[in-house]
């Protein structure tokens, strides 16, 4: 009875703890060069999937060949789908014109960070009748000069009519920005201004699916632009894995994982610790030097 009350348990803690459809295991590595990371809280054992947010978008590389999934030290293999849907964001927007030249009108448009891998701008008018060269650029920084540069982002003619159905222009960019704030420009010529609005970026929205086990402390690392992207065996059940029910996990807020190359409680200690040594070398400067410099005789001669 004992024997059969043991084998009960052993099956029923098995049945407890169901083992993954999907590969959950990866390689061991060493993520000490990668500069954020993000907390991913899973509920339960079993596919689950998640977005990547504004964060990783920004401050990950454009093909997100640097993302890794880690649990104590092992990548947890996963599967990218960059093009899982569409996000529509609306900017801040400022109308202003150039004050030496008013026939140019622009609208300054503010992001919520750089780095966005934005494919599209559109707006809306409610001028009837106009054509116009709309260009789409930021202002970017030489970085060895130090010299800052026009960067135009995308180009497109408008034309509107009374005649004309849609009110909407959209502009597709390439490349896309690397600041947070983007402008767009066109010169009246000889016409009164036009009016804009209803702005809107457009970006891919990135999904990730994986499989866990509850329980796991799981981590999004990103931000390294040494690496190249990671080759799973997953890929082979990829449609599989897209296929599954999938929960939803959820990502954390951002810890930057650059630190200083010294502790914040040593500083003092360092900088005590340089003057003391610095005033220590000036001092055996200086006795060496008075060795080697000849003595004079101090008596008066006869």
């Amino acid at each position: 009875m004992l024997l059969a009350l043991a084998s009960g348990l052993s099956v029923a803690a098995l049945k407890s703890k169901p083992a993954p459809e999907f590969s959950d295991e990866g390689a061991t590595l060493d993520v000490s060069d990668w500069s954020f990371r993000k907390s991913v809280t899973i509920s339960n054992t079993g596919p689950h999937q998640f977005d990547l947010d504004l964060d990783v978008l920004a401050n990950s590389q454009s093909d997100f060949s640097d993302l890794r999934l880690m649990h104590e030290g092992e990548q947890i293999p996963y599967l990218i789908d960059p093009a899982a849907g569409t996000w529509y964001r609306k900017p801040v927007v400022v109308a202003t014109n150039d004050a030496q030249n008013p026939t140019v009108s622009r609208w300054i448009m503010h992001l919520e960070r750089p780095h966005l891998p934005v494919t599209e701008v559109r707006c809306d008018t409610a001028t009837a009748l106009f054509k116009r060269d709309m260009t789409l650029y930021e202002i970017r920084h030489d970085a060895d000069r130090g010299d800052a540069f026009r960067q135009v982002l995308a180009n497109g003619k408008w034309t509107k009519t009374p005649a004309t159905a849609s009110k909407s222009f959209s502009l597709t960019l390439n490349p896309p920005p690397l600041t947070d704030t983007l402008i767009l420009e066109t010169r009246n010529g000889d016409n009164p201004p036009i009016q804009l609005g209803h702005f809107l970026y457009i970006h891919a929205l990135t999904r990730i699916f994986f499989e866990a086990q509850a329980g796991e402390q799981l981590y999004l690392y990103y931000g390294n632009s040494a690496v190249s992207a990671p080759h799973y065996d997953l890929n082979l059940v990829s449609a599989q894995l897209r296929s599954a029910n999938k929960s939803t996990a959820i990502l954390g807020r951002e810890e930057s994982l650059k630190k200083s190359r010294q502790p914040v409680g040593m500083l003092g200690i360092g900088r005590r610790m340089f003057w003391g040594i610095l005033a220590l070398v000036v001092v055996v400067l200086l006795v060496v030097i008075a060795r080697l410099l000849p003595k004079t005789d101090d008596q008066p001669p006869k």
